[in-house]
């Protein structure tokens, strides 16, 4: 369990009724289309976020218990793992509501703990698409550094800048 500045917050593997709450960690479509940049679909909908999560694997939900229920208040996961070799973290969403609380930052280090442990990776890589100026200084903020850019064109046609950043075991370490 980790304590955010508001209450305590666990992390645990995503489990089927929590995709109900999935709408509710973005604010509008144009924030679940950054979100989950990788769905075909514009605006992030439910079908096609399920359908991203498919290829994902240690799919976490960040959950706070409030008024004798659980609430789900973030998500995570990690995709195209080798193990021994590199991984990749994402989509990574917070409710609104609980932003610059901590869960972001818990729920990344989890992840990382993950690769860099269970399976043994050496390094751990994001992809995070240009305008999404907290997804960045969260990913900074953890010690990924950018290594390159390269450009995705969205189902609307308009181009966008996506930032890689990647950090190493020692690196992960040496922030904890």
């Amino acid at each position: 369990m980790v304590k955010t500045r508001r209450q305590p917050v666990t992390l645990r593997p995503l489990e089927e009724a929590d995709y109900a709450a999935l709408p509710r960690l973005t604010t509008d479509p144009e924030e679940a289309a950054r979100a989950y940049w990788e769905c075909g679909e514009p605006g992030g909908g439910i079908c096609a976020v399920r359908d991203v999560l498919r290829s994902r694997q240690d799919l976490t939900v960040a959950v706070i218990h409030a008024q004798g229920q659980d609430r789900v208040v973030g998500l995570g996961a990690l995709y195209e793992v080798e193990e021994g070799k590199q991984g990749y973290v994402g989509p990574l969403v917070v409710d609104p509501e609980y932003r610059e609380h901590g869960v972001g930052s818990s729920l990344m280090s989890h992840l990382l703990d993950i690769a860099f442990k269970r399976h043994r990776v050496r390094e751990v890589r994001a992809r995070v698409l240009g305008e999404n100026e907290d997804g960045i200084m969260l990913c900074s903020e953890l010690g990924f550094v950018p290594y390159s850019n390269e450009e995705r064109i969205d189902p609307d046609g308009r181009r966008h800048v996506v930032v890689q950043m990647r950090i190493n075991r020692r690196e992960h370490e040496d922030n904890d």
